[in-house]
């Protein structure tokens, strides 16, 4: 009998049907459509293909996979890895579907064929990349139509395969490579996190504090799933679950634990602290930092800390809402604002969202955050304190 490992998702992602988590076998389908959640940019025919298929991923689950979700952006990658290594049950990853304008496709067969240096797979994080193919194997049907009966019927043939004994195993070939299918049992490499919080529900406003920044991610997922209300916006199109106002505070935002830190150290790098506005952007956190109002921010706020009088001072701040013209603009910060606090020669950070995206950014921005306490500090000479984040509207997208 094959090992298995009670799994409980305590991170849901958008796009994706969960199955039984005991299952070995997850399906990934490349979406070459807009999401819903775009909102206006959203036609009718996005709507009805989004519509047929999620319908093709409860087909898949229905038939035994664990999971089965869709991608529709090279990114996305990402959090494919997030779910699939957080379940050490599931050992094949049966990618299926054409491509449309993003790359989906070639960045799993990149994958399929184990070639991790190709400079397209560096957002997505090389050591993350390496744990992913220790656990699972690529099934790669890319390029194969899965609006096809006859492709969505080899899809589910596979799951089936994959779902027998050792002693059953099954062989297909496909594109030139055959597989030996069965359920391998749960990987015994894999790292399971127990994690802990604090909670604190006072009316309509919600506290939780960690000791260790990498908990913050899983611990917002969580609350989410167990106070998220459902919010549905008419004219956008669009789902989301909201929590009421959220606290969050980080004891040691400088602790990442196994994380593998590589994609959270480029989007800090070279998104976040990036000054120069790309084509059809309005703003990034760092041209707001640096440029947009006339001065770098940063460099007074660091100038007010080492000129603290007694080491304390309440005008160490960074804005990122600028109200003469985001009342007005379509695309407006969702971190508005940061303050920076001495107390006994430590730093600590409060930050300001207006509105946060649980899932998709906040490990990013919370890393980020972190990040530019370090730098900070390294120029004070002050210590890492405590990391302090409230958000009017915590939420995520919901299919």
């Amino acid at each position: 009998m094959h090992k298995v490992v009670g799994i409980v998702y305590r991170v849901k992602f958008p796009h994706v049907v969960y199955g039984n988590p005991l299952s070995p076998v997850a399906v990934l389908v490349i979406y070459p459509y807009a999401y819903p959640m775009k909102g206006y940019d959203v036609t009718k025919e996005d709507l009805e293909k989004y519509e047929e298929y999620m319908r093709y991923c409860k087909e898949f689950v229905a038939y035994g996979a664990a999971i089965a979700g869709l991608q529709n952006t090279e990114f996305g990658t990402y959090f494919v890895c997030e779910t699939l290594l957080y379940n050490p049950n599931i050992r094949w990853l049966i990618v299926v579907g054409k491509s449309k304008g993003h790359r989906v496709g070639e960045i799993y067969r990149l994958l399929a064929q184990r070639r991790l240096s190709d400079p397209r797979l560096e957002v997505i994080g090389r050591r993350r990349l390496e744990r992913l193919l220790k656990q699972v194997s690529i099934i790669d049907m890319t390029e194969m139509d899965v609006e096809d009966d006859d492709v969505r019927d080899l899809v589910k043939y596979i799951i089936s395969c994959c779902l027998q004994e050792p002693e059953n195993a099954r062989t297909i070939t496909l594109k030139g490579k055959t597989y030996t299918l069965y359920d391998r049992g749960a990987f015994e490499e894999a790292v399971i996190r127990s994690l802990s919080y604090d909670l604190v529900v006072l009316g309509d406003a919600i506290v939780v504090r960690v000791d260790e920044a990498w908990k913050a991610y899983y611990a917002l997922n969580d609350v989410m799933s167990r106070y998220g209300e459902e919010l549905h916006e008419r004219d956008r199109n669009t789902r989301r679950i909201v929590l009421p106002f959220l606290a969050l505070i980080i004891e040691k935002p400088s602790e990442w634990g196994d994380e593998d830190l590589e994609p959270l150290e480029t989007y800090y790098k070279h998104e976040f602290m990036r000054a120069e506005l790309g084509d059809n952007e309005s703003y990034t956190y760092g041209e707001r930092i640096f440029r947009h109002f006339g001065l770098n921010q940063l460099e007074v706020a660091i100038e007010k800390l080492k000129n603290a009088i007694g080491g304390f001072t309440t005008r160490a701040h960074v804005a990122f809402f600028n109200p003469a013209i985001d009342h007005r603009a379509d695309e407006v910060p969702c971190l508005t604002e940061i303050h920076l606090q001495i107390r006994r020669n430590v730093l600590n950070l409060r930050a300001s969202f207006r509105s946060w995206d649980i899932v998709h950014a906040s490990k990013f921005n919370i890393y980020a955050l972190s990040r530019l306490m370090e730098d900070i500090c390294e120029e004070t000479k002050l210590r890492v304190g405590e990391l302090f984040i409230i958000c009017d509207e915590p939420h995520v997208y919901a299919q």
